[in-house]
């Protein structure tokens, strides 16, 4: 609107002093304008200007605009965003609430995802420590502390150790707080500590299964997540210590080469019997338990009996359990008997050139060449079916072939034995046995 003015000149004359009647002369009287000017009146305030946010009603007065807590956002801001306008800190946790909305004041931060904006929550990212608590170098600002390095500091990281779990989900004992969680007890709580266990292996790498949660991997099935258990496959053997080679990373360790590394495997040496139960004096430590003082540890010994024939061999029914595999009878399994036939002559002594300590490859390990192997034959000179003068060659479709099992009842067995050389088709009884040259061959 606009209201017009009206500015009269008008003349005033003033008489002087002077002769006449003395009186003075009275002013002429005002005649028509001569100059008129517009001048626009003052716009009236009933909004505020609050951008981003358009049509928002004052409520108040116009002190919208000011900053009355100095955080860089106007009052008409806060209203909108909710936060105090006479606090710069709404939430208590010392960041000033302008810091916590983020760029975007249309679309404020929220860390968690839970609905509520960060400059209106205490714990921005939900990982059940105060935002304020995530100071780790003590220096009153969270926004420097990164424990990951991963580029979020930590008040807005939900996986501060970068460990594929969540700080949320460190909290051991469960009572909300994994600020007193130490699997370990060195010092350093879980949610900070990139290996919970000590273990030497990573928690992270501790995710056999590969779906970026370590805490559903467990492979002894004790209940216990590796990344929480000090010995990952229950062999009686602490992860740490199965450092085969010392560099302090147990990953690389295969003693069996199987592509398994051992602390991930109940059978380390792969001789068929479990690493557990090579705790012979039953002391809680297989560690020290070296039956043939080669200085290898029965567990990750091949040969634990040092008879040349290595553990898994001595697995005659094939059952992939050489501990019950025990041809003479006597009260020791083969694997661990010097004399597996109980002739009076040890094993390893059944090889004339016994120093290869390779039965499958060894000439001489069968000195009557019926293809049963010396250490398991039980012919020792008396007359009879195993006699090689009286049956020389009992199993023709395997005569000359350097087999470890032979399926003539002139072989100690009391178990299955493969006749590995015959083909689905032989299906002879050469050797006079009664039983079928094919598969498996009680020689009864």
């Amino acid at each position: 609107m606009v209201r017009q003015v009206i500015f009269t000149i008008a003349a005033i004359s003033l008489m002087g002093c002077g002769g006449g009647s003395g009186t003075e002369s009275e002013p002429s009287k005002s005649g028509p304008p001569s100059v008129e000017f517009e001048i626009p009146l003052p716009e009236v305030l009933d909004t505020w200007p609050c951008p981003p946010f358009e049509g928002v009603e004052s409520g108040t007065d116009a002190d919208g605009n000011n900053d009355d807590d100095g955080d860089e956002l106007t009052n008409c801001q806060e209203l909108v965003l909710g936060t105090d306008p006479n606090n710069a800190d709404s939430d208590g946790d010392g960041l000033p609430d302008r810091d916590e909305v983020g760029d975007d004041l249309e679309d404020p931060r929220d860390t968690d995802g839970d609905g509520i904006i960060n400059p209106l929550e205490i714990d921005d990212d939900g990982d059940g420590i105060p935002t304020p608590e995530e100071d780790e170098n003590g220096n009153g600002d969270p926004t420097d502390d990164d424990f990951d390095g991963d580029g979020d500091p930590d008040y807005l990281d939900d996986d501060d150790d970068d460990d594929n779990i969540d700080t949320i989900d460190e909290d051991l004992d469960g009572d909300g707080d994994p600020r007193n969680d130490d699997t370990d007890g060195d010092g350093a709580m879980d949610y900070l500590d990139a290996d919970d266990d000590n273990d030497s292996v990573r928690t992270k790498e501790e995710d056999v299964s590969t779906n970026n949660n370590p805490l559903d991997d467990d492979t002894d099935g004790d209940g216990i997540p590796n990344c929480r258990d000090a010995d990952d496959d229950n062999d009686g053997v602490l992860t740490k210590d199965e450092d085969r080679n010392g560099n302090g990373d147990p990953l690389d360790d295969d003693t069996d080469g199987d592509l398994t590394a051992d602390f991930l495997e109940n059978d380390d040496d792969g001789d068929g019997v479990l690493s557990a139960n090579e705790d012979h004096d039953g002391d809680g430590d297989n560690t020290n338990d070296d039956l043939d003082g080669d200085g290898i540890p029965d567990f990750l010994d091949l040969d634990e009996d040092g008879d040349c024939v290595s553990s898994i061999i001595e697995d005659v029914n094939l059952d992939g359990d050489a501990s019950n595999d025990n041809s003479d009878g006597d009260a020791w399994p083969n694997y661990r008997d010097a004399d597996d036939d109980n002739d009076g002559t040890t094993t390893k002594a059944e090889y004339d050139n016994f120093e290869s300590c390779d039965p499958l490859t060894d000439a001489d390990a069968d000195d009557d060449g019926d293809n049963c192997y010396d250490h398991i034959d039980d012919f020792d000179g008396d007359i009879g079916v195993c006699d090689p003068t009286v049956n020389p060659d009992p199993d023709t479709a395997t005569a000359g072939s350097p087999l470890p099992y032979f399926d003539d009842s002139c072989c100690i067995q009391n178990v299955f034995v493969p006749d590995t050389a015959d083909t689905a088709t032989d299906t002879a009884d050469t050797a006079g046995d009664t039983a079928g040259d094919t598969g498996n061959d009680t020689g009864a």
